[in-house]
């Protein structure tokens, strides 16, 4: 096994989502289906370097709750990182809309519908390019009709 797996159960602990005691992430990680040896070996190979991992700071966990709270459903592409900006696609009733995260708040910088309408003049080529192959990939299938 390599830290693959401590570093799993460390982002599980951190986010709460194991639980915070042993008997919670065995649990946790017995429902998930791993073996009873295999999580008594990871709990056990955590434990000793729990103490020299990391630990997310505030805008990280930030980050990450925003990410979470729009679901898998919901969400077009996977969040990027451009520039200092967190930004994804999230759909909408009509088209989507393409928030930035960077700070744990939803700041909305464009929608695309029929085509792109910017709301944030203020973004670097980098991230506009972001947008635009974006809204082109979603409306090439369907030849001009965004999904």
């Amino acid at each position: 096994m390599g830290i693959m797996d401590i570093l799993y159960l460390h982002h599980l602990k951190s986010r709460g989502i194991c639980g915070s005691n042993e008997d919670d992430m065995k649990r946790y990680l017995m429902k998930e289906g791993h073996s009873s040896t295999e999580t008594l070996s990871m709990i056990k190979r955590y434990n000793r370097v729990k103490d020299d991992l990391f630990d997310y700071d505030w805008r990280t966990q930030s980050i990450m709750d925003r990410i979470q709270s729009y679901g898998e459903p919901k969400s077009r592409a996977s969040w990027e990182t451009i520039d200092g900006r967190v930004i994804g696609l999230v759909k909408e009733n009509k088209g989507y809309k393409v928030v930035d995260i960077s700070d744990g708040k939803e700041r909305l910088l464009a929608r695309i519908e029929e085509g792109v309408n910017w709301v944030e003049t203020d973004l670097t080529t980098n991230q506009m390019s972001y947008i635009t192959k974006n809204a082109r990939l979603l409306k090439e299938p369907y030849r001009g009709g965004v999904l």
